[in-house]
């Protein structure tokens, strides 16, 4: 069975400001890479054809960057399946939905594995690895997401409780899915990470698009209902397939985990979740930038003309004119040519914003 990738680019740029913004959002930044967040989510793909049948990318967005994503998709030498517009964004499970809707038009049924545009993820081998694993069961009907090995007691990020381990998976192993935990407080989150039973939520999720209608309609047939006209109604236009933007619009938003993943029962789907070994992150916060960075000897990451004087422990991130920082500790500053003043905000506690 054909696997599709089925990318969502639709965020809104209210991470990582000012960088990311409503018009430029975070998946279309560079962050220590030469690549954007979006192109880095192509390429981690290259090779998994040698493995399994793969058709070019399916790629959700807002239609406002519509140009911008054929122009990144592009600039890496990938070529798309379609660029399905939304008039307005309506969260993760919509959006999944009418991708499977599009790929059952030309399809008798085909494997989806969606990820986020907006992720940072090492090691491609190894999430291929995973793949590979997630693709043999999703093929038996399966509907498989995959977690992140938490190495701290993370609050910012939701949960998945792990059971038993599946026979019928591959290396590496995969096991069955308990359900879902929102952002936990720290006491929550140290008793997960102490009982080795719990994952990060990574929002990476792999099922036939047969299975996923199937899910959808069986907890949200409103939302399924209103994807099935937005999608009828939709109209190709050259290297884009727009929604029809009133029935879209009035479509319920809803994510993946809300609207389907935490509703489900054994008797009903198959699940699965297969922990992901990569290094992981959402990006969702500059500190996860500094995290990630390449520090100097007093912990500094720097991007740009940056000169640093007694300054520790900060991200520093120059795009346009020089920044010079002194006595500077526990600091994210970052310069653009047109956000405004430039911006020096606290990483961690209880220190407030420091804008001029």
């Amino acid at each position: 069975m054909t696997l599709c990738p089925v990318i969502l680019a639709g965020g809104g740029g209210t991470r990582l400001w000012p960088l990311s913004r409503e018009y430029y959002p975070k998946q279309f930044l560079s962050i220590n890479s030469d690549q954007s967040l979006l192109q880095e989510t192509l390429l981690r793909l290259d090779g998994l054809e040698k493995n399994i049948d793969i058709t070019p990318a399916l790629v959700v967005c807002n239609e406002e960057h519509r140009f911008l994503v054929a122009e990144q998709i592009a600039a890496v030498r990938h070529d798309c399946l379609n660029i399905i517009l939304e008039p307005e964004g309506r969260n993760t499970a919509p959006a999944l939905t009418v991708s499977a809707l599009q790929l059952l038009q030309d399809y008798d049924d085909i494997v989806m594995v969606m990820m986020p545009a907006d992720h940072k993820i090492d090691n491609p081998a190894d999430f291929q690895q995973a793949l590979t694993a997630a693709y043999q069961l999703a093929c038996k009907d399966y509907i498989v997401t995959f977690g992140i090995t938490p190495d701290r007691p993370e609050t910012g990020y939701g949960y998945i409780h792990t059971g038993d381990a599946l026979a019928e998976s591959t290396t590496p192993s995969a096991f069955s899915l308990q359900g879902f935990r929102e952002k936990p407080g720290i006491e929550d989150a140290e008793k997960y990470l102490a009982s080795g039973n719990y994952l990060w939520n990574s929002g990476i999720f792999m099922m036939k698009a047969s299975v996923w209608n199937k899910a959808i309609q069986t907890t949200r047939p409103d939302m399924y209902q209103a994807c099935v006209e937005a999608q009828q109604k939709g109209k190709q236009d050259g290297s884009f397939f727009r929604l029809d933007a009133d029935t879209f619009k009035n479509c319920p938003a809803d994510s993946i985990d809300y609207a389907v993943m935490e509703k489900l029962t054994s008797d009903q789907f198959k699940t699965a979740v297969i922990p992901l070994a990569s290094y992981w992150s959402d990006m969702g916060a500059w500190s996860a930038v500094w995290e990630k960075g390449r520090k100097d000897a007093d912990n500094n990451v720097t991007e740009g003309d940056v000169i640093l004087a007694d300054t520790g422990n900060s991200l520093v991130s120059a795009h346009h004119r020089l920044v010079t920082a002194v006595g500077c500790h526990d600091m994210v500053i970052v310069e653009t040519a047109t956000a405004g003043r430039q911006q020096m905000c606290r990483r961690s506690g209880p220190g407030r914003c420091h804008c001029g």
